[in-house]
């Protein structure tokens, strides 16, 4: 599923499995907060840290 998402550019990169499960690993405790707590995605406080791991491990910074 994880690879439909992020497409081929990304999954292609060698890097992309250890982005994949720092990314799920991360989520998968962000996910409980929504279960309890309205708040909308776009603004979760967890975003931009996810970002910058993906970029810094794909790109390097």
């Amino acid at each position: 599923m994880a690879d439909r998402i992020w497409g081929p550019a990304v999954c292609s990169h060698p890097l992309y499995p250890q982005l994949r499960e720092v990314l799920f690993t991360s989520m998968r405790g962000a996910a409980l907060a929504y279960a309890f707590e309205d708040r909308s995605a776009a603004t979760d406080p967890h975003l931009e840290s996810w970002k910058t791991i993906a970029r810094s491990l794909l790109f390097g910074g």
